[in-house]
């Protein structure tokens, strides 16, 4: 194996199993963490931590739906050489659904990938308001991009901006998955890429959109955005990355990545962790520097910072990995990976730039498995607390639940506005 597949190899290992790990631990606090779990060693079973919130139960071992749309996007690429948007929507549209499931055989997704998901199988396009929150899942699934040995600069950003503009609207996510993409792309190709480089370099891939803004101006106005807006998330989060770039102290990094936030966003946040481009992002390039030289702890002591734990693992652990290697992951957690063998079957795939035609029916048929699986044991395990039944949703449902998602950065003004918006729909279709 080249040095270049490993790197590949380590990303995208690094990045599923970041996930796996962070998904069970989503929401927690650091302190409550440390209070359950004292140190993190290996994946969790949640239970112990969710004090009577069984209902969020995560099967331990098993990734979420970030890690299923890495691994169907980098199959996706694999087997056809194609970069097509269009073509991947019609793969998630085509996946099974599963009983009992919203969005079928994808698990516990964000906002963003809620949307994704649900828009895409029910074959509308998503409301623009729900597309424009700050969201930072889509740079996990566009790590399959980082693996495509794309000669040119230009034609690399406007495939990363055609797949990113299927998830979101918004600046700030598109700004952070395309740093982050960049970023983990010069890993890769660079023979021996040193970990003490990680923030310089990012820094230097913001500069570089900065400079070439004009490349994707028509991309972007396609997605109804303004460049300059655009230009000015770039800014921001060049901006972030530099301030913390010399820090050696994670609570002092911690501190100027939440003040800065705090000057761009309506609604005050106490910790770096919070699903927020330019929070999670520059957070993960910083654990991925302060923990290079105990990589095989990085995830570990990123798991224990809690908040969006499974997104800012992902993006750590395909940091570290690319870095480092597969061999520079926690051995642990890739043995006791569910459905390792396959997984492993198509990250070989994926470095050979091989897969099978029948490489993704079998992949939505043991991820419908164990979909099915997870949703029975959450099922046992609530046996005997009362749950409100959920009845059949309609297409209707699902546009109602993408519009109404209720998220920080909303004002006063927005929520008055979405509830006339609301109460207009009523009047006018009063039989829905």
């Amino acid at each position: 194996m080249s040095n270049r597949q490993n790197k590949i190899k380590g990303a995208f290992l690094g990045a599923v199993i970041g996930d796996t790990l962070g998904i069970t631990l989503d929401g927690m606090s650091k302190a409550h963490i440390h209070s359950v779990y004292k140190n993190i060693l290996n994946y969790t079973d949640p239970s112990e931590g969710l004090k009577g919130k069984l209902q969020n139960w995560r099967k331990p071992c098993l990734y979420s739906s970030a890690s299923q749309l890495l691994i169907l996007l980098s199959l996706y690429l694999a087997g056809t050489k194609r970069i097509n948007s269009a073509d991947f929507l019609q793969l998630v549209a085509d996946s099974p659904d599963t009983p009992g499931n919203d969005t079928g055989i994808f698990r516990h997704p964000d906002i963003m990938l809620k949307t994704f998901i649900l828009s895409s199988k029910a074959g509308y396009e998503a409301d623009n308001d729900s597309m424009k929150i700050p969201d930072a899942a889509n740079a996990v699934v566009l790590i399959a991009l980082a693996f495509q040995d794309t000669k040119s600069f230009e034609e690399y950003v406007l495939n990363l901006l055609s797949f990113s503009g299927v998830f979101t609207k918004n600046t700030d996510s598109i700004a952070g998955s395309l740093v982050f993409n960049l970023l983990l792309r010069r890993i890769i190709k660079e023979e021996n890429f040193p970990a003490s480089e990680l923030l310089s370099a990012a820094v230097i891939e913001a500069e570089s959109l900065i400079e070439a803004n004009g490349l994707y101006n028509a991309k972007i106005f396609e997605y109804g955005i303004n460049p300059d807006y655009f230009v000015s998330s770039i800014e921001n989060l060049r901006n972030i990355l530099t301030q913390i770039e010399k820090i050696t102290d994670t609570a002092e990094a911690e501190k100027k990545i939440i003040d800065f936030l705090n000057t761009k966003i309506k609604t005050s946040v106490t910790r770096a962790t919070v699903n927020h481009p330019l929070a999670i992002i520059p957070y993960a390039v910083f654990l991925s520097r302060y923990y290079a030289d105990i990589s095989a702890e990085a995830l570990f002591r990123t798991a224990e910072c809690g908040g969006s734990a499974a997104l800012l693992c992902a993006i750590t652990g395909a940091l570290t990995g690319a870095v480092h290697g597969s061999e520079g992951l926690p051995e642990i957690l890739l043995e006791e990976l569910i459905n390792k063998k396959r997984v492993m079957a198509i990250v070989d795939a994926v470095i050979k730039g091989k897969a099978a035609n029948d490489f993704i029916g079998d992949f939505f048929q043991s991820e419908s498995s164990l979909t099915q699986k997870e949703i029975q044991e959450k099922s046992s395990k609530l046996k005997h607390i009362k749950v409100k039944e959920k009845k059949k949703k309609t297409r209707k449902d699902y546009e109602k639940e993408i519009s109404t998602h209720v998220v920080e950065s909303w004002t006063k003004a927005d929520k008055a506005k979405w509830r006339r918006k609301i109460e207009k729909s009523r009047r006018e279709n009063p039989d829905s």
